[in-house]
């Protein structure tokens, strides 16, 4: 009779905690199927596990912001945690005020071949999942920008946000040290010249889609022909922009000059990836 009891008892403790998943489980699909999601941690893995407050408890490395989104296809809330799949989704930039959100393949051979995500989180304090999810995920672009790296932080600021947002290109006492005009009164500006570049590595997420896609970026070319001040000024997205500033940072020029003497002069180069044709 007692052990008869003591289960009545357990089953009873535990009803509260069933009722609670069964009641949340719309909220949290509504919340994350069908929404433009991305990784705020740029995480690589795709076994992802964390705590109830959303910290990361599984190892993982960081990639591209434009390799880290998800498409949320299931949500489980089970007693001791929720469970979450989908695909890893990436972002294609290449088109001229067009962004394009497309699954990641794991086989360039085999149509279809989505990359899964699989992320679990502990039970969070009172089974309220929301700061979880919120460190977690980023609901769109906007609230991604702040966290993106320097480089990206001009153009993201300018196409992310809100408009009347954008941040100049460079910064007020660089814009100063900046000569512009080809021709200052008679006194020519030669513009610099690449003097050796670095070829930068291609994607794999890239290759796997064949995406071809061409990189702009803009520096400063300082006194000494070392390229500052790197801004993605057009970028291609799907990993190719972090590789582009990657081996522009490697480049050497020879720097403008101005009768004779060498002067900081800013410069757009353009990356090419998978044989794509250069901007017009």
């Amino acid at each position: 009779m007692r052990t008869s009891t003591k289960f009545v008892l357990a089953a009873l403790l535990a009803l509260p905690v069933a009722l609670s998943a069964q009641s949340f489980q719309p909220n949290l699909e509504a919340r994350l199927i069908g929404k433009p999601l991305y990784l705020r941690g740029f995480w690589s893995a795709d076994d992802l596990h964390f705590d109830g407050s959303g910290k990361l408890i599984s190892p993982s490395e960081t990639t591209a912001f434009t390799l880290s989104g998800m498409d949320v296809t299931k949500v489980q809330l089970h007693g001791d945690g929720l469970v979450i799949d989908g695909r890893r989704v990436g972002l294609e930039l290449e088109q001229k005020d067009a962004r394009a959100r497309v699954p990641l393949q794991t086989d360039p051979m085999q149509p279809n071949s989505d990359e899964p995500i699989h992320i679990e989180i502990a039970l969070a304090p009172g089974a309220d999942y929301s700061k979880a999810l919120d460190a977690i995920f980023a609901d769109g672009l906007a609230s991604l920008t702040p966290s993106l790296p320097p480089y990206w932080q001009v153009y993201a600021s300018r196409n992310f946000l809100a408009p009347g947002d954008g941040l100049p290109m460079y910064p007020k006492k660089v814009e100063k040290a900046i000569d512009k005009p080809i021709r200052k009164g008679k006194d020519t500006i030669l513009r610099p010249t690449l003097a050796h570049s670095v070829a930068p590595d291609y994607p794999q997420a890239a290759r796997n889609l064949q995406y071809k896609a061409s990189v702009v970026v803009s520096l400063v070319v300082g006194k000494e022909g070392n390229p500052t001040h790197l801004q993605l000024i057009r970028p291609a997205g799907l990993g190719l922009d972090e590789q582009a500033i990657a081996a522009v940072q490697h480049y050497t020029f020879n720097p403008g000059t101005q009768k004779g003497k060498p002067i900081p002069t800013d410069l757009n180069v353009i990356v090419v990836f998978g044989g794509a044709q250069p901007p017009l």
